[in-house]
């Protein structure tokens, strides 16, 4: 559940539902999510962005009034990865920690270059970095220091942590920059 101001709550569930009120739970809207996993989590940047995931990996997106799904053949599973993030909030640097299992064979194949991507709340790309193929992948440290990549400081906000391999992404972590270029 995600509360975005005191009146307008979303709540996922069972099925891909996706439950909306606008009115401060007097009233609740069933909206289509577009998928039919349970969805797990759900998180809103205002009444007009948001995300949830849920089972094998399924990511919507909220915006202009629908939901949308990434869509993918490949289910990453997710005992297969973990990413975590230190400090969150930060205000110079945040240390990003990927660890990927060995894959069973039979996704070797399908799985090749991962990639941490950072958007603004806007979702406007404004950092990436490539990592090691996924196969094997060994735990690895990325340090972002907060600037773009044009190597400009970013203003302080809420940025999204994406994980994606060449097919979709896998994983999306909210960070919160202190300061910054204003």
């Amino acid at each position: 559940m995600d509360c975005g101001d005191k009146y307008n709550v979303w709540a996922v569930g069972d099925s891909g539902r996706v439950a909306r009120t606008s009115d401060g739970g007097n009233s609740w809207d069933l909206e289509e999510s577009s998928v039919s996993v349970t969805l797990e989590r759900v998180d809103f940047l205002d009444t007009l962005n948001g995300w949830a995931v849920g089972e094998a990996g399924a990511i919507v997106h909220y915006g202009a009034g629908i939901w949308v799904r990434e869509t993918s053949n490949y289910q990453f599973s997710i005992s297969n990865y973990q990413l975590s993030i230190y400090p969150n909030p930060f205000t110079t640097s945040t240390q990003i920690i990927l660890t990927l299992s060995r894959l069973p064979e039979h996704q070797t194949t399908r799985v090749s270059e991962t990639k941490l991507r950072i958007y603004d709340v806007t979702g406007r790309l404004v950092k990436d970095f490539s990592l090691p193929t996924a196969y094997s992948l060994p735990p690895t440290e990325v340090i972002w220091d907060g600037k773009g990549n044009g190597e400009r400081q970013l203003p302080g906000g809420v940025y999204f942590i994406t994980l994606r391999n060449q097919e979709k992404a896998i994983d999306i972590q909210k960070v919160i920059k202190i300061g910054g270029k204003k």
